[in-house]
């Protein structure tokens, strides 16, 4: 890691960069949002998921799984979508942790 750091220092030199944007910030990275009560889910997923699938993608494997998978299991969601990211030759890391906003029953009538 130290390497890579080393090199975009470099590059940040040559491009006439001195200052540069710091590779690691303590000021936090907000976005706030309310809620109307017709969510399900909330998904927080890093990269390695949105670079791999678009949002409508995500919604097909959620429904794929809900419509597979009974409630009691709905704690593999995050696993499974992963997989399907890394099946999809996702090279990224892949991180998924899905919130039910609603009883997880309710999302399985919505898709059975």
């Amino acid at each position: 890691m130290q390497h890579v750091f080393s090199e975009l220092q470099e590059q940040q030199i040559v491009n006439g960069d001195i200052h540069g944007r710091p590779m690691i910030s303590s000021e936090p990275d907000t976005l706030s949002f309310e809620l109307d009560g017709s969510e399900y889910l909330l998904m927080l997923a890093c990269d390695g998921v949105w670079d791999t699938f678009n949002e409508a993608e995500v919604y097909n494997h959620v429904k794929e799984f809900v419509s597979t998978t009974t409630p009691k299991r709905y704690a593999k969601l995050s696993e499974y979508v992963t997989t399907r990211a890394k099946d999809a030759g996702a090279t990224d890391n892949l991180t998924l942790i899905c919130v039910f906003l609603r009883p997880v029953a309710d999302l399985w009538a919505l898709f059975n």
